[in-house]
């Protein structure tokens, strides 16, 4: 891919006749920019020949993208008071595939003390899909599904490309914080709201298994879950909801097994809905001690409040906020807390460092793989029902200020995680999970610099 970009910019104060607002003159921006995107996809040798032993038998050619885009903008900044400012601003963009979006943003900032402000912001934005996403042609690989009409629950072939329906992704978001300084000690909380729709998500296959199990119960008043042998259709029913042809056609079954999903298509698409509520926390605090050096202390954290998505019209409404997420692309892992605690202390040329990470537990809706455990070089728990806390804590020592050949050097020594703790086992295919935890164990790094 390649991008180019031609901005221009004008700044300054707003010339209203040598009139000033009480906190001064307005400052103002505006500008233009042009963007030029192209994109090009070369197959491998086996994909263009047709002849992939994971995927497709369709021949695939090269293929190729450009869009441009032709953005304005403009933006004031306010001094009604001396500790009032009032921000405007505005951006349209025009897109050559037919995209557009005119977006306004709002905020305001009041200081009425000298160690207190408090600030507010809300505005509208977009994302338009990229050449990519647009045009990206059908690539295999390898998915995991389980499906609720039968015991099948295993890999099967996945296939994904472009999506040339895909609109806009939207959002509307508020922000709302304070900000707090008394000496070498500062304090900032920033609530914020973002309302997504058609928000642009790569639907997983196991969404599609979801979906299409829903569409199945709607069709014919099957109460069963799915979950257990038990609870699930007969063969006949799927048999039945097969003909009907209102099964999701990315959903490809064997003729001689309907049991067997032997491939499944999926890819980017616009979802229902999102709305992210959280709350971003930061805080510091410097001191010194004589004889000693000067220390100082970080934390930042984020408490995810809610995580509401409806992948598509036909499904719920569901609050992903602290838990694991695995049958949806909507949502992402989502513990409701992380937070980092940082702690340091410099004394001349000598710098130590340490950041304590923490990420909060959550219950567990992943896959159980219960045939992997025939397997010797795994341990896979049974019945695991929770993802676990998880505190790790990296360590750093730098020397600064070392003079080599007329230039400054410096060096520093570390580990991460640096205690080894292991990452938790799961019944996924990966064994681990790995997307909230360190699965590497700790790692010592060195590192040189030099300025000349």
């Amino acid at each position: 891919s390649e991008l180019s970009i031609i901005d221009i910019v004008f700044t300054g104060d707003l010339n209203l006749g040598g009139f000033e607002l009480p906190g001064g003159p307005i400052g103002m921006a505006f500008g233009y920019q042009h963007r030029d995107d192209t994109y090009k996809s070369t197959p491998a040798n086996v994909e263009i020949a047709g002849d992939a032993w994971i995927g497709s038998t369709v021949k695939e050619d090269i293929t190729a993208g450009n869009r441009e885009v032709d953005a304005y903008f403009g933006e004031l900044a306010i001094p009604l008071l001396s500790n009032l400012e009032l921000e405007i601003a505005v951006r349209r963009e025009d897109f050559s595939t037919d995209q557009e979006s005119s977006d306004p943003k709002y905020g305001i900032t009041w200081a009425p003390f000298n160690w207190l402000t408090l600030r507010a912001t809300d505005g509208d934005a977009f994302i338009a899909p990229t050449v990519s996403q647009l045009t990206r042609p059908e690539t295999c690989g390898l998915t995991t599904v389980t499906d609720r009409f039968g015991p099948f629950s295993a890999f099967t072939t996945g296939c994904s490309g472009g999506n040339a329906a895909l609109g806009n992704e939207s959002s509307e978001s508020k922000q709302y914080g304070f900000d707090v300084q008394f000496g070498e000690f500062d304090f900032h909380v920033t609530w914020n709201e973002t309302d997504f729709q058609n928000r642009i998500i790569t639907t997983s296959g196991q969404t599609i298994i979801e979906l299409d199990y829903f569409n199945f119960q709607q069709w014919s008043g099957f109460t069963g879950d799915g979950l257990t042998a038990a609870t699930q259709p007969s063969e006949a029913q799927l048999e039945s909801w097969v003909a009907s042809g209102l099964q999701d056609p990315r959903i490809t079954r064997s003729p001689d097994d309907l049991y067997d999903i032997i491939q499944m298509k999926s890819g980017a698409s616009n979802a229902e809905a999102v709305k992210v509520t959280a709350f971003d926390i930061q805080g510091g605090y410097r001191f010194s001690l004589d004889n000693i050096g000067d220390f100082r202390i970080g934390l930042q954290a984020t408490y995810i409040e809610e995580f509401e998505f409806q992948e598509d019209p036909l499904s719920p409404v569901i609050d992903g906020a602290g838990k694991y997420n695995d049958g949806t692309g909507a949502a992402p892992n989502l513990p409701e807390w992380k937070w980092n605690l940082r702690i340091g202390w410099s004394s001349g040329n000598h710098v130590v460092s340490s950041t304590v990470h923490y990420v909060d537990g959550m219950p567990y809706d992943g896959p159980s793989f219960s045939h992997m455990d025939g397997f010797a070089f795994t341990n896979r728990p049974a019945g695991m029902t929770k993802v676990r806390d998880w505190t790790d804590m990296d360590f750093a020592y730098t020397y600064r200020g070392l003079e080599v050949f007329d230039g400054e050097a410096s060096f520093s020594v570390g580990a991460r995680n640096v205690f080894d703790r292991k990452a938790q086992r799961s019944p996924e295919f990966a064994g681990v999970i790995g997307q909230l935890q360190d699965p590497l164990g700790r790692v010592f790094y060195a590192r040189l610099v030099y300025d000349f």
